[in-house]
């Protein structure tokens, strides 16, 4: 009875899925076609090697670059995933192809002017993206071959992708180093866009109090801020001295009150506030009720 109860909700994360990556498929393909194709401004390695194959072959920019990731859907199904990823990243790949190849003339572009180009352009390919991944997609494009060279290399992936998309830079000797310009900042933009989609605002934060008063201080957060506090022991490497460790999340709007208030208590506290992108689970009452860590 277990599995029949899942298999509804399998389904219907299943097709949303498809809904996310058909949108952000489309969304890819308007970019390319309203602000990037027209202005000549590649924003990775594949616009860019689909805009010169277009250039010297007379090809459709949407079957270019669907030739051009054949080799990364072969990769990317003997090396991360097979049946999955290829269904996901194919359906994405025919997706992207279809809409730019439909799309090709039928629009105006919006705008001469290249900044404007390459910042809507890398805007508006980075929310498609952002999509395509919270639908555990990809495109077939080089974050395969990153993925794979993390794989194998053991490198850092913001560091593999930063030498795959340098492919960027084949666009300069056919459209000119300015194009070039405008793409590496469109490819800035849309990696800004497709994280922000991805992880969402960076609105909670967390805080680390390292304190001789934990009671004290975790008393006040508790009581005056109503916020769950974690705690454990330490001591200091240098001194060797006890201390307690203290740690909570916060809503961005509450870090200056939480500051105020832990180093009201203890003035000789060490405090850190980081960033987090999410924060799930725990216990969340209402006004009435203390938080519980």
């Amino acid at each position: 009875m277990t599995s029949n109860h899942k298999k509804p909700r399998v389904l219907a994360a299943d097709v949303w899925d498809v809904g996310l990556l058909f949108a952000g498929g489309c969304m890819v393909a308007v970019s390319v076609n309203l602000f990037l194709a027209p202005a000549r401004i590649p924003d990775g390695t594949m616009l860019s090697l689909g805009m010169i194959a277009q250039h010297l072959f007379a090809l459709p920019l949407g079957t270019a670059m669907l030739v051009l990731r054949l080799p990364g859907l072969f990769f990317g199904f003997r090396y991360l995933g097979r049946w999955p990823f290829l269904l996901r990243t194919g359906f994405t790949a025919l997706v992207i192809t279809i809409a730019i190849d439909w799309s090709a003339g039928r629009f105006a572009p919006v705008s001469a002017n290249p900044i404007l180009n390459a910042l809507y352009g890398g805007a508006l390919s980075g929310l498609g993206m952002g999509l395509i991944f919270r639908g555990r997609g990809n495109t077939g494009g080089t974050g395969v071959y990153a993925r794979i060279l993390q794989r194998v290399t053991g490198w850092p992936l913001s560091q593999l992708y930063l030498v795959v998309d340098s492919g960027i830079l084949l666009s300069g000797f056919f459209f000119g180093w300015e194009a070039v310009m405008h793409g590496v900042l469109a490819l800035f933009v849309s990696g800004m866009v497709a994280d922000y989609v991805l992880e969402g605002p960076s609105v909670v934060r967390t805080a680390t109090v390292i304190t001789e008063q934990p009671d004290a201080v975790g008393a006040a957060i508790l009581h005056e801020l109503r916020r769950g506090v974690t705690s454990w022991r330490g001591s200091g490497m240098f001194s060797g001295r006890e201390c307690t460790v203290l740690y909570c999340t916060v809503s961005r709007s509450e870090v200056e009150i939480l500051r105020r208030l832990v180093l009201r208590t203890d003035p000789h506290c060490f405090l850190v506030i980081g960033n987090a992108q999410q924060a799930s689970g725990g216990v969340v009452r209402d006004s009435a009720a203390h938080p519980a860590a």
